[in-house]
């Protein structure tokens, strides 16, 4: 199997993509707070979906001690 041909960016499509980013900090930027956390958890739970619950927990999940 040979390995994938990969073309370089024009410098349009960089200033494009760099427009692009830009707008979208800017849009994320105007979201309140508790939709940003809101947002956060739901792409947690999409990424645990995809790896079927086969990932580590996450630092704030906390299992109960058992004496």
């Amino acid at each position: 199997m040979s390995a994938p041909i990969i073309y370089p960016i024009s410098d349009e499509d960089r200033q494009l993509w760099a427009e692009q980013n830009i707008a979208d900090l800017l849009e994320t930027a105007d979201l309140p707070f508790a939709r940003k956390i809101q947002m956060l958890e739901e792409m947690d739970e999409v990424i645990r979906s995809i790896h079927q619950g086969n990932l580590p927990p996450s630092p704030d999940e906390h299992t109960e001690l058992r004496w």
